[in-house]
């Protein structure tokens, strides 16, 4: 009978000699962002990198990562976004409900260490919107009606344009204040109410009746004064009501303030 000996011998490897085929060995990646925003890798919080703005990791060739940014800053919205310069602003996604904005990117490692740079602007449409609200209840309300043409043609015109700033993705922070800024403008016009004339006209015509020789001069010249001021009103095609009360106070004002020539006949 035979019998079979296996006999070991031991094996010196040398580390330093022993080549880490590629496809195993981790390679760095970097990720650096503007502090306006915070980011999730793979599903996970990054709070450290958060705080400095630099997310920083390693990766095997191949593997893939996602990052999900959201501004920092609740109530802000991602209105343009540079990666190592290139726009991609297009790919912000926008919650019309919730009125909230993210940026998700997606890539693959390669064999060579990566490092990427997210620039983000975000704006703040909160008070636009909230403006917006309070111009809607009084559209088509008493007040709107009551206000002169002109000014319901400028506040039908702030209104939109405060609309369109609102749902355009890239408006700037400027454009936004300026639209509510001027639809805040629109609604104070219009308490500028189109004024009745029809009182201002009647006292315009009774002072029409005197003459100039039963009253000092001083007297009727204030009241050839305020007539002239009534006069020009009425030429205006939308007079308001603050200006036709003022003018028909002042021309009050002359009639009965009119101090007659004593008779000396």
């Amino acid at each position: 009978m035979f019998h079979w000996f296996i006999i070991a011998f031991p094996i010196a490897v040398e580390l330093g000699e022993y080549q880490v085929p590629e496809f195993y060995k981790s390679v760095a990646f970097t990720a650096n962002f503007t502090t306006n925003a915070q980011v999730t890798v793979n599903g996970e919080d990054a709070t450290i990198a958060n705080l400095t703005g630099r997310y920083m990791s390693s990766f095997k060739p191949g593997d893939t990562y996602t990052l999900v940014f959201a501004p920092r800053v609740e109530g802000k919205e991602f209105s343009n976004v540079l990666v190592n310069g290139e726009d991609y602003s297009d790919q912000i996604v926008f919650d019309e409900e919730t009125h909230t904005s993210s940026f998700t990117y997606e890539g693959v490692m390669s064999a060579a260490e990566q490092t990427l740079q997210f620039t983000f602007t975000t704006v703040d449409k909160q008070i636009l919107r909230t403006v917006i609200a309070v111009a809607e209840g009084l559209a088509d309300g008493d007040e709107y009606h009551a206000a002169i043409p002109t000014v319901q043609k400028v506040f039908d015109r702030a209104l939109q344009a405060a609309k369109d700033a609102e749902g355009n993705p890239k408006a700037s922070q400027e454009d936004i204040n300026n639209a509510w800024s001027g639809l805040l403008d629109a609604i104070h016009l219009l308490g500028f109410a189109e004024g009745d004339t029809t009182e201002l006209e009647e006292l315009l015509g009774i002072a029409g009746l005197l003459g100039e020789e039963d009253y000092t001069s001083s007297s009727w010249s204030a009241l050839q004064a305020a007539m002239e001021q009534a006069q020009a009103l009425l030429q205006d095609d939308e007079p308001l009501q603050a200006d036709v009360g003022k003018a028909y106070d002042v021309l009050y004002e002359a009639l009965t303030g009119l101090q007659a020539v004593a008779d000396t006949t």
